[in-house]
């Protein structure tokens, strides 16, 4: 099982060349470990008060989850929406996960870790 989570700064680029580059990993990873699980991590989103930079807007943090959620195109592949731990009803990252908006806290990424293996059960993967 191979978890992948990249973070968001290239967002507001283009999302073309962020997902050409996901599928270079992907293909990279394939190709050395063929009957690995691979596991697509959501893009985290930020703040509300980080979010005020368009480039960072809750609304290009799902265009592009969308995007990477399309490359989990087989049986070997999955897809976890990390937000749905992270962020508030509204998709910001909540404030007591992060110091600056748009990095956890060190104990965030323990719960991190933790909630991933509590709740992978769900994703079927032997």
């Amino acid at each position: 099982k191979i978890y992948i989570h990249l973070g968001i700064n290239e967002l507001g680029g283009n999302n073309d060349d962020i997902i050409a580059q996901y599928q270079r990993l992907i293909d990279l990873i394939r190709e050395k470990q063929p009957d690995a699980y691979i596991i697509l991590q959501a893009v985290m989103a930020v703040s509300r008060s980080y979010a005020s930079n368009p480039r960072f807007a809750v609304e290009n943090v799902n265009a592009l989850n969308a995007r990477i959620e399309a490359l989990a195109v087989d049986d070997h592949f999955r897809f976890i929406d990390v937000n749905e731990w992270l962020g508030d009803e509204e998709g910001y990252l909540r404030p007591e996960m992060t110091f600056d908006g748009c990095h956890l806290y060190g104990s965030g990424y323990e719960e991190w870790a933790q909630w991933l293996l509590e709740n992978a059960g769900w994703l079927g993967i032997p």
